[in-house]
């Protein structure tokens, strides 16, 4: 091995070890917290909210099999993908769909959110909560079988889980790789743009409006507090723009995260046909491994974002403390 090679792959080891140890540990914690704080009352009636829980159920499982394996074989220098077609495929299936699901439902987050500002009723009652319970059930089972390929297509040959360099299938997933990278983006950024457009109609309309409606409201109240029912429609309306603001940063950490693998896979892609030196073909190599690492970073973070831009979800997640910790002293005091 020569001696770049060997130095990539220190780095490499080292970064595995503690980097993704960090990540693996503070990643599963937060997502933990995510799914709970998404499951309180105040945000369980929300349609997004099961897009946020079903992200988060996914970035666990990435964590804890793909992600947390790659730590221990750091920490052993053995891994069993390389000695056993089963786990090489195992390992895949699971890598290939964590990303893939990953990214699907930031799309769908995104896509909501821009639903949800509509000025068209019958638009936004696309995100409902039984609407939403059917897409994510239908279309993640149809992605959940469609990505078998990727466990028949790779396989084990002399202690390296690839797929043929030449094969057809190596084009397939070179081509495939390519659109679920840089499509997503494309989805977030039309969506997330359409999404802020809509806002700012929105304000601007408001700021016209809003005097006149609390005038109109007043008179015909006689100056009494404004009724229950405009009440909670100001919460209703109070929660979706909390939605929208933790969809729209989900989407720009995203973008930011996933941005190197994009430009990896499509510096791949133009230059497949070219040779490359043994130094090159180390070094593409070593980007590759991490730029995908850091695609696990994306599914750390998500909670630690949340909590530090949504004051809503801070709320939420205080009161899931208080909850807590008034179970524990009930627990203790028995």
């Amino acid at each position: 091995m020569s001696t770049l090679a060997t130095r990539l792959s220190h780095i490499l080891l080292n970064f595995n070890i503690y980097y993704l140890g960090a990540i693996c540990f503070f990643g599963i914690i937060g997502n933990f917290l995510n799914i709970l704080v998404f499951c309180q009352n105040t945000l369980k009636n929300t349609g997004c909210s099961l897009y946020f829980i079903s992200l988060s159920i996914v970035h666990i499982i990435v964590l804890c099999i793909p992600c947390f394996s790659q730590v221990i074989f750091a920490i052993s220098e053995f891994d069993i993908a390389l000695y056993s077609l089963f786990w090489c495929k195992f390992f895949v299936y699971f890598i290939f769909n964590g990303i893939f699901l990953s990214r699907y439902y930031i799309c769908l987050i995104s896509i909501d959110r821009w639903l949800i500002t509509s000025f068209q009723a019958r638009i936004r009652q696309l995100s409902n909560i039984s609407v939403i319970r059917r897409v994510l059930v239908i279309t993640t089972t149809i992605w959940l079988i469609f990505n078998i390929h990727s466990a028949i297509g790779f396989t084990l040959k002399n202690q390296i889980c690839d797929i043929s360099i030449n094969s057809v299938y190596s084009t397939f997933y070179l081509i495939l790789g390519l659109i679920i990278t840089l499509l997503p983006l494309f989805i977030l950024i039309l969506f997330t743009s359409l999404t802020l457009i809509r806002l700012f109609k929105k304000n601007v309309i408001n700021k016209h409006t809003s005097q006149i409606q609390f005038i109109e409201l007043n008179e015909q109240n006689n100056g009494r507090a404004i009724p229950a029912q405009n009440r909670q429609h100001h919460r209703t309306s109070t929660r979706n723009f909390q939605l929208i603001k933790l969809s729209l940063i989900q989407v720009s950490s995203y973008i930011i995260i996933n941005l190197p693998k994009a430009v990896h896979i499509l510096y791949i892609f133009i230059t497949r046909n070219s040779k490359k030196s043994p130094e090159q073909q180390v070094i593409n190599n070593f980007i590759g491994r991490m730029t995908t690492n850091l695609l696990y970073t994306h599914c750390a973070i998500t909670f630690y974002i949340y909590t530090l831009a949504s004051v809503t979800f801070r709320k939420e997640f205080l009161l899931v403390c208080q909850r807590f910790r008034r179970y524990a002293l009930t627990f203790i005091r028995r």
